[in-house]
């Protein structure tokens, strides 16, 4: 029987330190078979939806005005706004974020902050 209070050596791992711009990591996950299977089933059957862009102020659903008005921005900020996991389904309804000009990167910028997502400058994705 393994002891389990011992560390794995083939579990660790090392990374060279930032010296310039930012480190990026990136996790692939690997299954032997199909993780939740039903919904792999389903997402086979469907066309690919890409996920909206955060920097774009949107409502992702039709009754977003009305779910707003209801108070559901408060009552359930998860879906409405989103948090740390996902981007929020009504933000534009909730004024989580703001219509942009077309090519106004700050406001752009602004509502990915507000969702919580990480604004980079694209000579930090250089060797990428």
């Amino acid at each position: 029987m393994p002891d389990y209070k011992q560390t794995d050596v083939h579990s660790m791992h090392t990374g060279c330190p930032v010296v310039e711009g930012v480190k990026w990591n990136a996790v692939k996950w690997l299954h032997g078979t199909p993780f939740r299977g039903d919904e792999y089933e389903r997402a086979l059957k469907e066309p690919f939806k890409p996920l909206p862009d955060p920097g774009v102020c949107a409502n992702l659903h039709e009754m977003c005005e009305t779910w707003a008005l209801q108070g559901e921005c408060t009552n359930n900020p998860g879906f409405m706004i989103g948090s740390g996991a996902s981007m929020g389904s009504c933000r534009l309804a909730c004024k989580d974020c703001e219509e942009c000009a077309e090519g106004d990167l700050a406001c752009y910028r602004r509502n990915r902050e507000t969702g919580g997502f990480l604004n980079f400058d694209e000579s930090e994705l250089k060797g990428i």
